[in-house]
C-alpha cells in the first residue's frame, strides 16, 4: 500500500475501507430517511441494553451522531416504541471514542446548527476527493450521511469544491 497519495492517518483508511464495504452491503432498495430512522432505533436499543444513561442523554447522543434535534428523536423513539422490542431490529453499536467525542461536542452551544450535515458532507468530500469519480463519492457519501446520491450532488454543486 503507498502512502505518497493518501493523507488520511491509518485509522481513518480502515474506517473508511470499513464504510465502503457497508456501502457495497447495503440494501440499496431502502430509502435513506429509513435506514436512517432504523439506525436511530438500533443506536437506542444498543445504548438502553448497555446501560448508558438516561432516555435523555441517549437521545442527545443520537441526536448528534445522526443529525437531528434531542426531541426529534424522542418524538422518533415513542413512535416507534413497539418495533425497539422486535428482534429483527438490529443493534447498531456506537464505539467508544465515537461517544467521547460526542459528550463533547454537546458541550458547545452550536452543535444543534441545521447546516451541521451539509457541512459535514462538504468536509468529507473535500477530505476524500482523491479517492473515487464523483459518482462514487456521491454515493458513499449518501450512504454515510443518509442522502440519496442526487442530494449530494446537489449539496457539493451549492458551494463548488472543484476550484478549491
Amino acid at each position: 500500500m503507498s502512502t505518497t497519495h493518501s493523507a488520511l492517518p491509518p485509522w481513518e483508511v480502515v474506517a473508511l475501507e470499513a464504510m465502503i464495504e457497508q456501502l457495497y452491503q447495503a440494501d440499496e432498495t431502502k430509502e435513506p430517511a429509513v435506514r436512517r430512522r432504523d439506525d436511530v432505533l438500533g443506536s437506542f436499543k444498543y445504548l438502553q441494553r448497555i446501560k448508558y444513561g438516561s432516555t435523555e442523554v441517549i437521545c442527545q447522543t443520537l441526536a448528534y451522531k445522526y443529525y437531528y434535534r434531542p426531541r426529534s428523536v424522542y418524538a422518533l423513539i415513542l413512535r416507534h416504541a413497539a418495533r425497539l422490542k422486535e428482534a429483527d431490529l438490529a443493534e447498531v453499536k456506537v464505539g467508544v471514542e465515537e461517544l467521547m467525542h460526542i459528550r463533547q461536542q454537546v458541550k458547545s452551544t452550536d452543535w444543534m446548527d441545521s447546516t451541521r450535515r451539509h457541512e459535514a458532507v462538504r468536509a468529507a468530500f473535500k477530505k476524500w476527493q482523491t479517492l473515487g469519480d464523483i459518482s462514487f463519492l456521491c454515493r458513499l457519501l449518501g450512504h454515510k450521511f443518509y442522502y440519496r446520491p442526487e442530494t449530494v450532488r446537489q449539496l457539493l454543486k451549492e458551494v463548488d469544491y472543484k476550484s478549491k
